[in-house]
């Protein structure tokens, strides 16, 4: 498997059918980003309808947008305590179309 050079590429290259977990204080280390960045490309990949955000908060897994929703913030999601900072990472069904449209 070749290794990613962009966090976007990392992001759009998730396993198909299941989630990868993934933290943005990592992420800055790997590809040389400060945090405020890592986490704008995976809320603006997110917003694109490319990839879905979830954490689990220890009786479910909210998505990014009803975190958002239930008066959450960023923040709090992408820094949350109960899965130690992680989130998961899908790829969306509209990215597996283009995926597979262009090849």
């Amino acid at each position: 498997m070749r290794v990613p050079k962009t966090l976007t590429e990392k992001l759009l290259n998730a396993p198909v059918g299941d989630y990868i977990c993934m933290k943005t204080t990592m992420e800055t280390n790997e590809f040389n980003l400060r945090e405020e960045q890592a986490r704008q490309t995976f809320i603006e990949k997110c917003q694109m309808g490319l990839i879905s955000l979830h954490i689990w908060n220890g009786n479910r897994e909210w998505s990014f947008q009803d975190w958002l929703r239930s008066g959450r913030t960023e923040a709090e999601f992408f820094f949350n305590t109960t899965d130690s900072g992680y989130v998961r990472v899908r790829r969306s069904p509209g990215l597996l179309g283009l995926m597979a449209n262009s090849a």
